[in-house]
């Protein structure tokens, strides 16, 4: 009977080692879960602090462009300074259905929607002839074709504009990649934008729409800059 007894609540050495080897696999399994979650969490929190750094980054660059444009343009509001010339006034008050009915469908959309066009498509891309490039929408003189230059773009280049005539802008319509748009200083019409890869003596390239531009040849009486 004891012997009977004992059989039933003695743990033999085969069984225990399978006990071990059951709650060592069971320790491993656990140990690979916990690790997997360990290591999706890290990763979450360095994606995390990644996007948070892009943030700050962009935050960073965004208050240095803002800082630039303050103290490098003469009107950041998107609008002409209506203190700095007197037609600014008289061209504030259009309304944009009057704009509309002004100008062309394109036109529109480029100069006071800010759009742009097609690349080797604009009028005057390739134009040599020596003249004036005003202003679409308020015939302002812009740009000279004296300091006209081939840039490959596909858009009227010129390292100089005329005068105080064109206002600069900071653009940040596209994310992380901040630019200086161009305007008329008059009617604030859209232009294009300015880049500092151009020629001497400026190194500047404003990169501007045909379609914002009116071309006044040298002997047609409109082509004195002024």
């Amino acid at each position: 009977m004891a012997r009977s007894i004992l059989s039933q609540h003695t743990v033999f050495p085969n069984s225990l080692a399978h006990l071990e080897t059951s709650a060592a696999t069971q320790s491993r399994k656990a140990g690979a879960v916990l690790g997997e979650r360990s290591q999706g969490f890290f990763l979450s929190a360095r994606r995390l602090l990644s996007f948070r750094d892009l943030g700050h980054k962009r935050l960073h660059l965004e208050r240095m462009g803002n800082a630039c444009g303050a103290s490098g343009t003469r009107a950041q509001s998107g609008n002409a300074d209506v203190s700095a010339n007197p037609r600014a006034a008289e061209f504030a008050k259009v309304s944009e259905a009057e704009w509309q009915k002004r100008l062309t469908k394109e036109e529109f959309y480029v100069a006071r929607k800010k759009g742009t066009e097609r690349a080797f498509t604009g009028r005057y891309w390739n134009n040599k002839e020596a003249g004036v490039y005003s202003c679409i929408c308020c015939d302002t003189p812009l740009y000279s074709s004296e300091t006209k230059f081939d840039s490959g773009t596909g858009w009227p280049s010129f390292y100089d504009k005329i005068g105080n005539n064109v206002d600069e802008h900071s653009d940040w319509s596209i994310p992380f990649m901040p630019r200086t748009e161009v305007t008329c200083a008059v009617c604030g019409a859209h232009l294009g934008h300015v880049f500092n890869d151009g020629p001497r003596p400026t190194g500047q390239r404003h990169c501007i729409n045909s379609v914002s531009l009116k071309f006044h040849p040298k002997d047609s009486g409109k082509a004195d800059g002024a």
